[in-house]
């Protein structure tokens, strides 16, 4: 039986309309992940209510932000199936334009982060294809 699974990952945008990125330099369990940028967030879990709880949850353990349910919103979605698991899995990507640049804490999954121009932050850094997507559908659409 095929397995469902949600991850909820969150665009944190600054009064400087900059994306706050995080960087993983190793990555034990998924090698192909190290040295690259990833937004915070992660898998949504029966401790969640919600996707966007799980999402402000993920977001606040990856990056010490706090946020409350008002302050995000959906913007994109997208399910793919890796039939190698024998897994499906929604990717949601959720966002949130604040007033001001928040303190961030990052936790042990990541090593460094920076905040970047949103804008082209497409030109400058290689994400995961699914946040590349989201991300181009958020300036597409002028969503922020």
């Amino acid at each position: 039986m095929t397995k469902r699974i949600a991850t909820g990952k969150t665009l944190v945008i600054n009064e400087k309309d900059e994306l706050l990125l995080l960087w993983i330099e190793k990555h034990t369990e998924r090698p192909e992940r190290s040295k690259t940028w990833d937004l915070p967030g992660g898998f949504i879990d029966h401790r969640d209510a919600s996707e966007k709880e799980g999402a402000l949850r993920e977001l606040d353990e990856e990056a010490g932000i706090k946020l409350d349910q008002g302050d995000v919103q959906l913007v994109y979605a997208l399910t793919g199936y890796y039939k190698e698991h024998d897994v499906s899995v929604t990717h949601l990507t959720y966002l949130a334009k604040l007033n001001n640049t928040p303190e961030v804490a990052i936790s042990w999954e990541h090593d460094d982060y920076k905040w970047v121009n949103f804008a082209d932050v497409l030109d400058h850094y290689t994400l995961r294809p699914h946040y590349e997507k989201a991300i181009a559908h958020v300036l597409d659409h002028h969503l922020y």
